[in-house]
């Protein structure tokens, strides 16, 4: 409270989230004012850590037990069973079978959970993953938009990219992502200023104007937040395009978590990242793009140069693992 309340400009807020009825007004409060003010709104939301930080870690062995059992004492789930139960909202005898009834339903979850099969072995655990299918990619790789529709967005059969003349990789670029914007309704594009402003070195010059701030729409300078969007709209089953402003980034953000599984169905849709990097360097790349491409495990076929369609090198180790396993 004394480190945010009293802030230029932001506006402050205090719910006491162990109270359903109080903190629910507070919380609701703060939300209409943001809503209605449109402006920046902090709000301070008491709450309890209830149990510890994991399964190893035993409380008991570095707090007393006078904490533990303040600490239980404010268990947000006891203090709503005593609010529904002095405002009338439940009895006594109505609020116990609910919580024996919602156990009973936990365990039984648990124990379906656990009767269900295992992955025993590496094709099992493979089995999700997108399968090599060279044959397939070629085919949707030559499958070409519906004519009508590259008419309408390149403003007539001489506008067609294929009538142009010769131009510089960045233009040849954005005319595929026209082609692959008309031929994938599901695909988006975003980053830091690839709508109105077309990009950098005007990659993306013309798409928001051909398929509008639904698809084609900026976003902060965050490359967590890029790439984190990117992975959740491929889980969704869209194709996203997100432009990356620091190559160095990327590999490590895409890369799944085994240990957590955050990002299983990115393998089976996986994102088209951008960037951008470098283009103005005559002499090669930088360093520290240089190291991304080839010491990071990158799934990509093939990286060009945005100046001169200089192939650039890429790690095929995780090639190389698939084919060992195959």
């Amino acid at each position: 409270s004394a480190n945010y309340s009293g802030r230029r400009d932001l506006d402050y807020f205090y719910a006491d989230g162990l109270d359903l009825a109080a903190g629910y007004r507070d919380v609701a409060r703060a939300v209409e004012h943001c809503r209605r003010t449109r402006r920046p709104t902090f709000l301070h939301l008491r709450t309890m850590r209830v149990m510890g930080h994991a399964g190893t870690d035993f409380e008991i062995e570095w707090r007393s037990v006078e904490e533990l059992v303040a600490v239980e004492a404010g268990d947000p789930l006891l203090r709503s069973a005593a609010i529904a139960l002095e405002s009338g909202v439940y009895t006594h005898t109505a609020l116990l079978e609910l919580y024996e009834a919602t156990r009973a339903r936990c365990f039984a979850a648990a124990e379906e959970a656990d009767r269900r099969p295992k992955l025993e072995s590496l094709a099992e655990v493979i089995a999700p993953l997108a399968p090599y299918t060279p044959v397939a990619v070629a085919a949707e790789a030559a499958r070409v938009p519906d004519p009508a529709q590259r008419l309408a967005v390149f403003g007539g059969a001489d506008k067609l990219p294929e009538q142009q003349p010769p131009r510089h990789l960045a233009l040849q670029i954005n005319a595929a992502l026209h082609d692959l914007l008309i031929k994938y309704p599901e695909a988006l594009l975003f980053g830091e200023d690839v709508a109105q402003k077309g990009g950098v070195y005007t990659v993306t010059k013309g798409l928001f104007k051909a398929f509008s701030g639904k698809r084609v729409f900026n976003t902060l300078l965050d490359e967590t937040m890029i790439l984190g969007l990117a992975q959740g709209y491929a889980n969704m089953g869209l194709l996203p395009i997100p432009r990356d402003p620091v190559p160095g980034v990327f590999p490590q953000r895409l890369r799944p978590d085994p240990r957590r599984g955050r990002q299983p169905a990115i393998l089976q849709q996986r994102p088209v990242p951008q960037s951008d990097a470098g283009a103005h360097r005559r002499a090669g790349l930088p360093a520290r793009l240089r190291r991304a491409l080839s010491q990071r495990q990158l799934d990509h076929r093939a990286a060009r140069h945005p100046r001169t369609g200089r192939r650039l090198p890429i790690a095929r180790r995780r090639r190389r693992q698939h084919a060992a396993h195959a």
